[in-house]
């Protein structure tokens, strides 16, 4: 990644043409602060002319924080509430292992009582990190990816990005190149 690829949000992002809102989550079941961070990002796909490499993506919200278990599935519930995601995707290795079915069917059970529908599915993904982030990558150098440069987390967003492979932290990165794979593959109208 390069900060001139991550072009910022156009004025009146928000009154544009959103064909999906879509989450992204990157799960860690820990708060020490050795531990990775429990991650998610909300991209907004725009209306395209039907083809879905060219639609444009607005990078809404990136969230991360070591949340301990016991509290995971009520911080995913308040991300998803907060921002009204057509579809959430998980990993899909992860989304597999028990604990992590165990997360979802609690955070599903309180979404539903909140009157909230939205599905969460598993997101097959690459095992290679590098190679799965060459797709949000690709995508902001053609001039196809913006973020809200303006938000309080962009500029840790921003740092985790550009250091990639190579930082502490891949995080946000992996939710990016989740949620673009599921923007790109998932038919949300």
């Amino acid at each position: 990644f390069k900060s001139e690829d991550l072009r910022p949000l156009p004025e009146g992002a928000a009154r544009r043409s959103i064909r999906a809102v879509l989450q992204f989550y990157d799960l860690a079941f820990s708060e020490k602060e050795s531990a990775d961070y429990t991650a998610g990002v909300t991209l907004g796909v725009l209306e395209g002319d039907g083809a879905a490499a060219a639609e444009e993506h607005y990078v809404l919200h990136g969230w991360h924080e070591r949340v301990a278990e016991e509290r995971l599935d009520l911080a995913l519930v308040e991300q998803i509430i907060s921002r009204s995601p057509d579809l959430v995707g998980i990993e899909l290795g992860a989304y597999k292992q028990a604990a992590t079915l165990d997360l979802v069917n609690r955070v599903q059970r309180l979404l539903a009582a909140r009157r909230c529908t939205t599905a969460i599915i598993g997101v097959p993904v690459s095992k290679d990190k590098v190679f799965r982030a060459q797709l949000p990558a690709a995508r902001a150098r053609a001039g196809l990816l913006y973020v809200d440069r303006k938000a309080p987390w962009f500029p840790a967003f921003e740092a985790e990005l550009l250091s990639f492979p190579k930082g502490q932290h891949d995080d946000w990165t992996d939710c990016l190149s989740g949620v673009t794979a599921m923007a790109i593959s998932q038919p949300v109208a």
